[in-house]
């Protein structure tokens, strides 16, 4: 099979997959879009062989493709898949150090005695995260059980808004960091800012936001949210002797910076 006649029953297989008229023949309708005729069992096959065909086409390792298959058959098959996790997800984002976060969060759950699932291939998008919970799954298009199961997943800061709604309660959403990155897809950092602060308020009350305590764009994100709260940061371990006194004069508008808060009038001198 050539990419051409690839790239045609592709096409064909995502077609037929859909049922007439939007519907499954019993009228039902999702969320996420019109029911599927097919099941779990048929999209997890499926999402296999579209991951061997792109790996023997030589166009890539396969980690995105199956889970756009299985998305234009189902398009809420994440969160059907994200719901059998006992433990719930955890989701790392942000413009750097997503990866190696996730690594070193998994070895603290394995040092807690659970057993985390990440996307290890760095697929971070809807359908890399879909493909990575379908790699593991059976063929029934179930989970395997594992009580001490958690999801881990570095998630990329603009899917985070097509992400959340199909890992509707995570235990925490964790951000490392927002630079000016990517500008052809995200322009300016303020404004990544605002459409995280407007994603995480629709999170749930119970979900923890895991914040960057040294990024004066997410010390304060959303502050007026009652979600818990845990902040992240590079203590200072030098000996007092070492640390750099402040000058007199940013100690001096310290001050009057702070007396202008309680009403009180300051001069500098």
């Amino acid at each position: 099979m050539n990419r051409r006649q690839y790239d045609g029953k592709q096409a064909q297989v995502q077609r037929c997959c859909r049922a007439p008229g939007g519907n499954n023949g019993s009228g039902s309708t999702s969320v996420f879009g019109p029911a599927i005729i097919f099941e779990g069992k048929e999209e997890a096959v499926c999402s296999q062989v579209a991951s061997a065909a792109q790996r023997r086409l030589g166009r890539g390792n396969g980690t995105n493709q199956p889970g756009a298959v299985a998305l234009a058959i189902d398009p809420g098959r994440l969160a059907g898949l994200a719901a059998q996790i006992p433990r719930g997800s955890v989701l790392v984002t942000g413009s750097n150090g997503k990866g190696t976060t996730c690594r070193m969060l998994a070895e603290v759950m394995l040092a807690a005695g659970l057993h985390p699932m990440l996307n290890h291939e760095g697929s971070n998008q809807l359908p890399g995260l879909t493909a990575t919970l379908l790699a593991r799954s059976r063929l029934s298009g179930q989970l395997p059980r594992d009580e001490r199961a958690i999801g881990l997943f570095e998630v990329d800061e603009g899917f985070l808004p097509a992400i959340l709604p199909q890992i509707a309660r995570p235990r925490a959403v964790m951000i490392t960091n927002i630079f000016r990155d990517q500008l052809d897809r995200y322009q300016e950092p303020d404004l990544v800012t605002g459409m995280l602060e407007r994603v995480l308020r629709k999170l749930p009350a119970e979900t923890t936001l895991v914040l960057n305590a040294d990024d004066p764009r997410l010390a304060y994100l959303a502050a007026e949210l009652k979600n818990p709260r845990l902040y992240s940061g590079i203590a200072d371990t030098r000996p007092a002797g070492l640390v750099p006194t402040p000058a007199p004069i940013l100690l001096a508008a310290r001050d009057a910076a702070a007396n202008s808060a309680t009403g009180a009038s300051s001069t500098l001198s």
